[in-house]
């Protein structure tokens, strides 16, 4: 249901807020490929090590949940409601596969990923219960195995992050919507700019600050102009500029951060975004087919499973190499589709949710 015509402004009817009430096409097939690609990247690095350079397209998720919570949401969304469905649309299937991840590890068992800068577990039994317990809340932790910040499920540290801008997200739905965009700009960017030019070495600050932050931010923007009939180019170009001009600045500084590059994908994901979005809506052939629909709506189980794909393979004593890159590419794409349809889809049924252009 659109918002009402907001009142006259400068003698003219304002057009209404649009919310998006069905699923984009072109914007599962932008989640199924970010999924699809990252796999082969977690997949086939060991081999191939250049390919490791488009985990960079980590950042496409980022700006659609960016855009989508703006889309999916008006001036009569309560609070408690959005974030409600955030977390039946996140946390049941993340839980569960943090705990099937946390009883492949509980032995103590030593396992080493085959990707080198990934993650490395080795622990002496049991798991330590805290770990466990920070993962389930999406509280950044110090994974001890691994020798940094990340959760039991390590690729959930974009999670972690996506939560704590949902919760901030749905506190600023208290506010009227005319402050919502400046106030979301306000915080996100405190935290992103924070990051990019002095990053804490307290635990929680340090993840929280991810440069990423301005990805979302220009989602947000984006997801902005197409709510309310704006210009989505002239928007992302303004965004585009504003992080270039940031990025050059702490270029200058010196000491420039290899993290921080992810800010900059932002904009580069951004033309992509638009043009496939305005492609769908003007009719230039974007069509749901049926398998790549699939694959996009099970994107989060196919990104969150390949973690345990790689600990049953290494339990299973697969080596190391080419084969074990294939087996878990194909085994993490079949039970990705496999748990989504068995386990993710019948959950939110139960829990009585209706996708539409979900952000997890």
């Amino acid at each position: 249901m659109e918002a009402p015509i907001p009142p006259r402004e400068q003698g003219r009817t304002l057009a209404p807020l649009r919310r998006m009430e069905r699923q984009y096409a072109s914007i599962q097939y932008m989640r199924g490929g970010a999924a699809m690609t990252i796999l082969v990247v977690h997949s086939f690095m060991p081999v191939f090590d250049p390919i490791r350079n488009l985990g960079s397209v980590i950042s496409l998720f980022f700006l659609i949940s960016g855009f989508l919570v703006i889309a999916i949401t008006s001036d009569a969304t309560r609070p408690h409601r959005f974030l409600l469905a955030r977390i039946r649309r996140i946390v049941p299937l993340y839980w569960i596969l943090t705990g099937l991840a946390a009883i492949l590890l509980w032995g103590g068992v030593s396992w080493q990923s085959p990707i080198p800068f990934w993650y490395i577990y080795s622990y002496d039994p049991p798991l330590p219960w805290r770990f466990i317990t920070a993962s389930l809340a999406f509280v950044p932790a110090w994974n001890q195995g691994a020798g940094t910040i990340q959760p039991v499920i390590p690729a959930g540290w974009t999670v972690n992050l996506e939560m704590l801008y949902y919760a901030i997200f749905a506190l600023l739905l208290y506010l009227p919507r005319r402050w919502l965009m400046p106030v979301l700009t306000m915080a996100i960017s405190m935290l992103a700019l924070i990051g990019i030019f002095n990053r804490p070495d307290q635990l929680a600050l340090w993840a929280w600050t991810h440069p990423i932050g301005l990805d979302f931010l220009i989602g947000a923007w984006i997801g902005h102009a197409w709510q309310t009939h704006g210009n989505m180019w002239r928007v992302l170009g303004w965004c585009s500029l504003s992080v270039m001009t940031v990025l050059l600045l702490r270029a200058i500084m010196g000491h420039f951060d290899p993290v921080i590059f992810a800010a900059l994908f932002g904009p580069l994901f951004g033309v992509l975004f638009v043009a496939v979005i305005r492609a769908e809506e003007v009719g230039a052939g974007i069509r749901a087919a049926r398998l790549p629909m699939l694959i996009g709506n099970a994107s989060y189980a196919i990104y969150l499973m390949q973690f345990v794909v790689m600990l049953m393979l290494d339990l299973a004593g697969v080596p190391h190499g080419l084969g074990f890159g294939l087996a878990e590419f194909t085994l993490t794409i079949l039970s990705g589709i496999a748990v989504h349809m068995l386990m993710e889809e019948p959950l939110l049924r139960l829990m009585g949710r209706k996708p539409i252009g979900s952000s997890g």
